[in-house]
């Protein structure tokens, strides 16, 4: 039972980290963008799906990934693969390759090459995520395939150390979607503290002082995002969705420990004393300020059409001349 229940846990945890992947278009695009190096705009991608990432092999075993987003854009289609990990693990590489060969064949990902005759399988970018500090991780997992005919093959993925970024960071590459994640940064140190052969009333100490420390983490992220939406730079309902984010994967981690009960009551007052409450009466009319761009987008796209110059539309409509100039490779 109890199996079942840490089971239960870890899928809640696993759906709770995709769902940072999935929040509005924007944000979902600069994340892409800051983890495998692209430079997506907003109006250039005409599509976000997130592909089934479950398969059930020959013998019947089964595989499931964490994470598949296609980008579908004006220059082509995109394909991402993103795994989240706690601890090391040296099995992680193997994983990754089945992930990617079956996406691939499942995807009919693949291609002929005419001259050579030589079949090509397409994989997607990948990134593996790890979230919990461990200095013996590498900026790589790779693994050397060698077969008996003397054929060799190096296979690489690059790694995402979480815990060497700060919020500050987060914030500057735009990997707002990243920043719930930060409540992660305190559960290496606080194990370590747990497993040492310290005094049990030391330990204690150094216990109440991570979790001071994770309440200031907490009331950063939380003010961070507050400023992000104010900023224009996060929708309402991405805030919302990262701060429940935060807060369930603060519960997850540190429930069993001792002062976790007396954090959770504060951090449930940071949400009422913290966020303005006209914030949350502004996220009822977001809808309505959402139908409003794509009506200002629609108006700057018919006056395009009856030739009016590019800063004339911008000026009209008040977007920015480089959205006026989008709409028209569209």
């Amino acid at each position: 039972m109890q199996e079942t229940g840490h089971r239960h846990e870890k899928i809640k945890l696993d759906q709770t980290l995709q769902q940072l992947f999935k929040l509005s278009n924007k944000v979902t695009i600069q994340l892409i963008n800051g983890l495998f190096g692209e430079s997506f705009y907003e109006l250039d991608v005409t599509d976000i799906h997130y592909e089934d990432s479950r398969f059930t092999l020959d013998n019947l075993e089964r595989l499931e990934a964490d994470l598949y987003i296609t980008l579908r854009t004006r220059a082509g289609v995109f394909r991402y693969h993103i795994e989240f990990q706690t601890l090391k693990d040296s099995s992680m590489i193997i994983r990754m390759f089945k992930y990617g060969l079956e996406k691939a064949i499942r995807d009919r990902n693949m291609e002929m090459v005419v001259k050579t005759g030589k079949v090509v399988i397409k994989y997607p970018q990948q990134r593996v995520i790890f979230l919990e500090e461990n200095k013996t991780i590498s900026d790589t997992l790779s693994m050397h395939l060698r077969f008996d005919d003397g054929q060799e093959l190096e296979y690489c993925v690059p790694v995402v150390k979480y815990w060497t970024y700060s919020a500050e960071e987060l914030r500057a590459r735009r990997l707002y979607a990243l920043l719930p994640l930060q409540v992660f940064n305190v559960r290496a140190e606080l194990k370590r503290i747990q497993r040492s052969k310290r005094p049990e009333e030391v330990k204690k100490q150094k216990i109440l002082e991570q979790f001071q420390r994770l309440k200031d983490t907490i009331h950063k992220t939380l003010h961070m995002l507050n400023q992000l939406y104010e900023e224009n730079e996060l929708l309402f309902r991405d805030m919302e969705q990262m701060m429940k984010a935060a807060t369930y994967i603060t519960e997850h981690l540190y429930a069993h420990y001792d002062p976790y009960p007396e954090l959770s009551k504060e951090v449930n007052k940071m949400w009422d004393t913290l966020i303005d409450p006209k914030v949350w009466k502004d996220g009822e009319r977001e809808g309505m300020l959402k139908g409003k761009l794509e009506g200002k987008f629609e108006v700057a796209r018919n006056m395009l059409k009856e030739g009016l110059e590019i800063s004339m539309v911008a000026r009209l409509t008040r977007l920015s001349e480089e959205e006026v100039e989008r709409l028209l490779v569209e």
